[in-house]
Formats: C-alpha cells, sequence, structure tokens
C-alpha cells in the first residue's frame, strides 16, 4: 500500500473520531449555529431564509435587456448620480455572491418610497423578476450584518 494512501487513511479516521468525541463533550462549542452567526455574519454572510434564498435564484433570470432601466424614473432624473439602475443591481446579485456593505446607498434607494410606491421596473420585467424584494431581502440582510458588526464593537 501507498504511504501516503496510508497517511490520508489514517488522518481521515482520526479527524473522524476527534469530530464525534467533540460532539459528546457537552461544553464544548465548536459547532451550532451560534458560532456560525458568530463568524460569519460580521464577515457579511448571514443566513438566508429559504424563500429569500429562491428569490436571490430568481435574480439569475435576467437576461440584461435593459428594459427595467428604461423605465425607472431615477435614471430619467439623473439626480442620483451613484445609482446605476434596477438591471446592474439584479445583474451583480445574480453573478456573484452579494457584498451587500458595498450596496448600501442603492438599498436604500432601491427600498425607499421613491421606488416601492412606483414598481415599474417589476412590471416590464420580460422575466418577472421580483426587483425591488430582491433589494428589501438584501436591505434586511444588511441590517443583520450591521447589528451583528455593532455588537463585535462594543
Amino acid at each position: 500500500m501507498d504511504l501516503k494512501l496510508l497517511h490520508a487513511y489514517l488522518n481521515l479516521m482520526y479527524r473522524t473520531v476527534l469530530h464525534y468525541l467533540r460532539r459528546l463533550n457537552p461544553f464544548h462549542q465548536d459547532f451550532g449555529k451560534e458560532r456560525f452567526l458568530t463568524n460569519y455574519v460580521p464577515d457579511g454572510l448571514p443566513p438566508a431564509s429559504p424563500a429569500q434564498r429562491g428569490r436571490r435564484r430568481e435574480a439569475g433570470r435576467c437576461t440584461a435587456c435593459n428594459a427595467c432601466d428604461q423605465v425607472c424614473p431615477l435614471l430619467a432624473d439623473r439626480l442620483h448620480t451613484q445609482f446605476t439602475g434596477p438591471m446592474a443591481f439584479v445583474l451583480s446579485g445574480a453573478r456573484a455572491a452579494p457584498h451587500y456593505a458595498d450596496a448600501g446607498e442603492e438599498l436604500a434607494l432601491l427600498t425607499s418610497p421613491v421606488c416601492t410606491d412606483c414598481r415599474r421596473c417589476e412590471a416590464e420585467c420580460p422575466e418577472g423578476i421580483p426587483i425591488l424584494s430582491i433589494a428589501e431581502d438584501a436591505q434586511a440582510q444588511l441590517h443583520v450584518i450591521r447589528q451583528a458588526q455593532d455588537r463585535g464593537a462594543t
């Protein structure tokens, strides 16, 4: 038998036994939801509900047809120079892991009454993507991240 393969098997057996021995210890806090929240939420990776994950997957259907940007009154006014539009928001969430902190201003605008009262982008979308629902989910995730960061700073 190859020594590297033997070493790999022994290491795997050792890690498996160690894993189950740790789980038997009632005072060991190396796993669980609280540990996950402590480790990952302040870094920008909050847990998502099944409904949020489903809406996030819907963003992947975006074909970048620009129909939502064409009817967006905020892009027509050019008052919000930092606002890139609903299509850029949907594409950024569909193509990569979302960086909620970087999209804070855009999320604030997309979840403001200006956008939530209008909803022209959703009505015009040929794929039926719930743009504002995705933005509201992302805003809620950003709120969870900021709360965790505030708790960690104190």
